[in-house]
């Protein structure tokens, strides 16, 4: 079968990361548009204006490449946005009350406050459930059964409510929507496609009827639904069309939905979890999402992360499974597996690693959370990074120091020679 040309969503989005709105390409602004409506931090809550004008600059932006902003609407950033509410929500079953960081309370003030209110949710603090397997069946289950609802209400409302994530006035006109008959929009399969078409890496991934439009259009059945010069930005074979449709004709469309889990918002929390020695309450925190989405390669990646400084090697298992579900940031996932080899005693098998690499000047927008190679398993010491290629190199060097003289040695050794200080 005829592979498809490369095209990569997420590298689209680091790459102009730093250009002008209007000069992003349409995945690096749709996927930017995601992240926007569904994270936000204590300053930037659903209704600030900070947050509206940011969406209605690359609603902006988007129009300006001829795709109508109707396209905020999709299944796939509804669904998104309804599993942040649900989680953030819902988090307080699994942190212990006394343990709660700044971060945790600013998150349940912000995001949760009012939706919590619906929902008729007790006090976060008389949430917690204590009974590990208790609590992550608990966690499921509740964040299963809101989904639905708060997806069925967020496609109901007009534009700025759905951009300000507007809870309904009370828990029966909330359940309410689910009874209703509700009839998509005209512009629904198209903005799908569309999204999926830019946006989205794996045809695997992709809506069925988003795979069903792009193989009228390369049979000259459909009309583009966007100017020509956008459509070539990427090129999808036959061939793969034809296996994925296949696939799903047999099968049933059984594939998760990429439903984001707000994985974003409980970062922090972590992190100042992690920061403070709570590496079990970090990872008690993905642990969960884990029951909810166990094909989310972030969840795994995050609490294989979180893991490593307990158990190095559950967390390599943990993130070798989040690398075999296509975790987006690939680099930073070998870089973590790389220190966890190393961290079980196995040098070689981390610089061998840590070469799979293409490059150690490997673009990263922004800042992530690493943890520092440079001190021992014994004292981890958690970084937030704001230079992934130089974090690379410092690796590399660390594992450097305690490989064997051999052929993966030099190798390396060259590597980071090429790649400066």
């Amino acid at each position: 079968a005829q592979p498809s040309p490369p095209y990569d969503a997420r590298e689209q989005q680091l790459q102009d990361a730093e250009k002008h709105l209007c000069d992003r390409r349409p995945g690096a602004l749709l996927r930017e548009l995601q992240d926007a409506l569904a994270t936000y931090t204590e300053g930037d809550a659903p209704d600030s204006a900070d947050r509206r004008d940011r969406i209605e600059a690359l609603l902006r932006a988007l129009e300006g490449h001829g795709i109508e902003r109707t396209i905020v609407r999709t299944r796939r950033i509804v669904t998104t946005s309804a599993f942040l509410i649900a989680t953030s929500c819902h988090v307080p079953m699994v942190l212990d009350p006394a343990e709660l960081t700044a971060e945790d309370h600013a998150m349940l003030r912000t995001v949760a406050a009012e939706w919590r209110a619906v929902l008729g949710l007790p006090a976060p603090a008389d949430m917690f459930i204590a009974d590990d397997a208790e609590r992550k069946a608990a966690f499921a289950r509740a964040v299963d059964r809101t989904v639905p609802k708060i997806a069925s209400w967020l496609e109901r409302l007009e534009h700025d409510d759905f951009i300000a994530l507007r809870p309904p006035a009370s828990a029966e006109q909330l359940d309410a929507t689910l009874g209703d008959v509700w009839v998509e929009p005209e512009t629904a399969v198209r903005d799908q496609w569309l999204y999926d078409r830019f946006a989205v890496t794996y045809t695997s991934e992709w809506d069925t009827r988003s795979l069903e439009q792009e193989w009228r259009f390369i049979h000259g059945d459909l009309v583009a639904p966007c100017p020509k010069r956008l459509m070539a930005l990427r090129v999808v074979a036959r061939d793969e069309l034809a296996l994925q449709i296949a696939d799903r004709s047999v099968r049933g469309d059984r594939r998760e939905q990429d439903v984001g889990l707000s994985i974003s918002m409980l970062v922090r929390p972590a992190a100042a979890r992690l920061r403070s020695g709570d590496f079990v309450g970090a990872a008690a925190v993905f642990d969960v999402c884990r029951q909810v989405a166990p094909n989310n390669p972030d969840v795994h990646n995050n609490f294989g992360f979180c893991t490593m400084p307990l158990d190095a090697e559950a967390a390599l298992s943990a993130l070798e499974r989040a690398d075999r579900l296509g975790i987006q940031e690939r680099s930073m996932n070998i870089a973590n597996r790389c220190l966890a080899l190393l961290w079980c005693g196995r040098a070689v098998d981390a610089a061998e690693m840590l070469l799979m690499i293409s490059t150690f000047n490997a673009i990263h927008p922004g800042y992530c959370f690493l943890w520092d190679p440079q001190v021992g398993k014994d004292q981890p010491s958690l970084l937030e990074v704001d230079n992934f290629p130089k974090y690379l190199r410092t690796l590399g060097h660390v594992v450097l120091e305690q490989l064997p003289l051999g052929e993966t040695r030099d190798r390396l050794a060259e590597r980071l020679s090429a790649a400066g200080r």
